[in-house]
């Protein structure tokens, strides 16, 4: 009985090792991240199909029990809509029953997910930098305002108005404006 539960415990160790290397995240880490909850779906099911108890699964992970029974009922949903979890349960079991350890076979397979994060991050710094672009731009087009004429004002409504009540000002201004030219003409 003794062997049997050192057993279990070296293959949780051996699947959690493969699992963090093959995915590059830590499924012991105390996140919601969806690539973590993945990698801990993909731990459990393996480990399931091994006869593994659910609540020693929860123990090893550092989570609920009822987590684990959630990841069981989650588990086609996540293969069948996330490639990279896919991919991750398809190699982790390889590993795990052939006994291959994480560096006699290569990796690319995951370089390419590693290739699209970065590709995202990019985007998102490229459309941040177009967005202050744009601003920049649209503040050039502005040159016909006389900015000089009303310096003293927006220099008096920059000092007095608190920030986030622009808006409320701006509205203020163009009804007095609208108000003074309409007593103006007759």
């Amino acid at each position: 009985m003794n062997n049997h539960l050192i057993e279990q415990q070296e293959e949780k160790e051996k699947l959690y090792e493969t699992i963090c290397n093959l995915s590059g995240e830590d499924i012991r880490e105390y996140t919601r991240r969806h690539e973590v909850v993945a990698g801990r779906v993909v731990f459990s099911k393996i480990l399931l199909d091994e006869n593994h108890r659910e609540r020693n699964i929860a123990k090893f992970l550092g989570v609920d029990r009822s987590s684990i029974y959630h990841y069981k009922k989650i588990f086609e949903n996540i293969i069948n809509s996330d490639k990279v979890a896919k991919e991750l349960y398809k190699k982790s079991k390889r590993y795990f029953y052939k006994n291959i350890t994480f560096n006699e076979e290569k990796t690319n397979d995951f370089d390419k997910s590693e290739i699209m994060n970065e590709l995202i991050e990019t985007r998102k710094k490229y459309i941040d930098i177009l967005n202050k672009y744009n601003d920049m731009q649209s503040m050039e087009s502005n040159n016909d305002i006389d900015i000089e004429r009303f310096y003293d004002t927006f220099k008096a409504i920059s000092d007095n108005v608190k920030k986030g009540r622009e808006e409320l000002l701006s509205k203020k201004i163009y009804n007095t404006i609208n108000s003074v030219n309409s007593s103006l003409t007759y």
